[in-house]
């Protein structure tokens, strides 16, 4: 039974990853929880769907992503699931304003509820960090 529902939580980070990758913000917002939050560096929290609308589209008219997350942990218990990633070879993001390509390195960690049978995001944050540790 873990083992199913670490696969379900997985596939629902999988889900988040390529509609980053796609610039698909109605997707993104789909995967949420009714009440979450989003914590980004050097931005407000994200605590409703509109302002997570904002973050997201803001986000996509700025920056092209190319993010394939390293899978740290899954951690489940009962009807709430911790996943830790960060990204092994850098997301490659495209600022459009500059034309200029970067290589982005990250740690994120994704809280998520399950409701209704549906693991959703409960909570999204991350950090900037060009060291990944192994703790």
């Amino acid at each position: 039974k873990i083992a199913t529902e670490q696969k379900n939580v997985y596939d629902t980070i999988i889900k988040y990853q390529n509609a980053l990758n796609a610039g698909d913000t109605k997707t993104i917002l789909g995967l949420f929880a009714d009440e979450s939050y989003s914590q980004w560096n050097d931005k407000l929290t994200a605590d409703n769907t509109e302002k997570r609308q904002g973050q997201y589209d803001d986000l996509f008219k700025r920056e092209k992503f190319e993010t394939d997350f390293a899978f740290d942990s899954i951690w489940i218990n009962g009807d709430t699931a911790v996943v830790r990633t960060h990204h092994h070879v850098g997301s490659v993001v495209t600022n459009f304003k500059e034309q200029k390509t970067i290589i982005d390195l990250n740690r994120e960690v994704f809280v998520l509820s399950k409701i209704n049978g549906e693991w959703k995001i409960f909570l999204y944050t991350f950090n900037t960090n060009p060291l990944q540790g192994v703790a």
